[in-house]
């Protein structure tokens, strides 16, 4: 694993917008991983972890949230998940309003995030999702935040389980957990 933390986020050179490391700089906001570092870097390695460092995999993010429950999410993900499932997906991205508020430098700020864990148990899919505000509450835990993957799927404008037949998709996307598992 790398150290906590680089001091800088390269420009992803394969993307239209140059987001360079200094957009963010003095904004009050962190660089928050999409595709986190801890948990690639546990699972796969340092050169894996190394590459969530460009700054299309950050979005920017309350510091309290970057830190704390964003953070705990990670982790989790990464250290019980991990072991205790034969195999997970994660699907984590912004959420956006009408109304976008951007840095000077045009890049959006988000108005919350979302993270939909997957886990297949005895050959059926299950979803764990979080809809988070950018300014997250103190004090609220994870439970606060349980989310329908359709509610996610509304607020971000994505279908993630398209694939599924009809009528497993709509039962499962529906549901809204009533605990972290």
């Amino acid at each position: 694993m790398l150290d906590n933390r680089r001091s800088r986020f390269a420009v992803d050179t394969r993307t239209q917008a140059r987001v360079g490391h200094d957009m963010y700089t003095g904004s009050g906001y962190d660089r928050g991983h999409m595709a986190p570092n801890y948990a690639l870097g546990v699972c796969y390695g340092a050169e894996a972890q190394r590459q969530t460092f460009l700054m299309s995999n950050v979005c920017p993010q309350d510091p309290a949230l970057n830190r704390g429950l964003w953070a705990a999410f990670e982790q989790t993900i990464a250290r019980k998940y991990t072991a205790a499932f034969e195999e997970i997906w994660v699907v984590v991205g912004p959420i956006f309003d009408e109304e976008r508020m951007c840095f000077p430098s045009g890049v959006e700020i988000p108005d919350a995030f979302f993270m939909i864990v997957v886990d297949v148990l005895d050959g059926t899919p299950r979803f764990l999702a979080f809809v988070v505000p950018n300014v997250t509450p103190v004090g609220k835990d994870a439970v606060a935040f349980l989310a329908s993957v359709d509610e996610v799927e509304r607020l971000s404008g994505f279908d993630f389980f398209w694939e599924l037949d009809d009528a497993v998709e709509d039962a499962l996307e529906s549901v809204v957990p009533s605990a972290v598992w």
